[in-house]
């Protein structure tokens, strides 16, 4: 056997250059995400990959971070929840129900309406109301965050005509809010499998 290298290219024989060649093409760390969080700089080296085994998260040791960076993309964490019957009176005010469509990552549909952030980060909130009815006028859907509101949409609806009012936002999302649609039109908010009264949430 050759006592320079490694059948893989590493060294052979120098127990420090072999802890050194570890060193460089190692890095694979599985730990919860309190362990990951008591992390030193001693415990880790540049480029390693940390991974909680709790939480499914992803980190990547910077310079900066010896606990690791969290890598979205990693993850996908997306939820798509939106009407899927054939209409709701809101009454002049009220939270559409919803019935989750599709989701990923730990997303959970509470009592109809709400759907609960699983991680914190960055998201992408699109939205959309379907109004439909024989009157006519002003009419607002709204997202809300832990019960206050967070953007609206405003429209003129037609009478005896159908309209849709979108929204969306780039926001910072904290792992347990809670977000919902409010609807402030008294008729109704219709849906047609999820697709035009929906709410969706994407880590991004």
């Amino acid at each position: 056997m050759d006592n320079d290298a490694t059948s893989s290219g590493g060294p052979a024989g120098d127990f420090q250059a072999m802890v050194a060649w570890a060193s460089k093409i190692g890095g694979l760390l599985k730990v919860t995400k309190a362990q990951r969080e008591a992390l030193t700089s001693a415990d880790t080296r540049l480029g390693w990959i940390i991974i909680e085994t709790d939480t499914g998260e992803m980190y990547i040791r910077t310079a900066t971070a010896p606990q690791g960076e969290l890598i979205p993309s990693a993850r996908s964490v997306f939820a798509h929840a939106g009407k899927v019957d054939d209409g709701q009176s809101t009454s002049g005010g009220a939270n559409p129900t919803l019935a989750m469509v599709s989701s990923a990552g730990g997303f959970e549909l509470i009592d109809g309406t709400t759907l609960r952030v699983p991680v914190t980060g960055r998201y992408e909130v699109l939205a959309q109301f379907y109004f439909t009815g024989s009157g006519g006028g002003t009419v607002r859907g709204t997202v809300q965050k832990n019960g206050a509101n967070l953007l609206s949409a405003r429209v003129v609806k037609e009478a005896a005509q159908d309209c849709t009012a979108p929204l969306g936002v780039p926001i910072q999302l904290i792992a347990g809010d809670r977000l919902r649609l409010w609807s402030e039109y008294g008729n109704s908010v219709f849906g047609d499998s999820g697709y035009e009264t929906y709410l969706s949430l994407r880590r991004v």
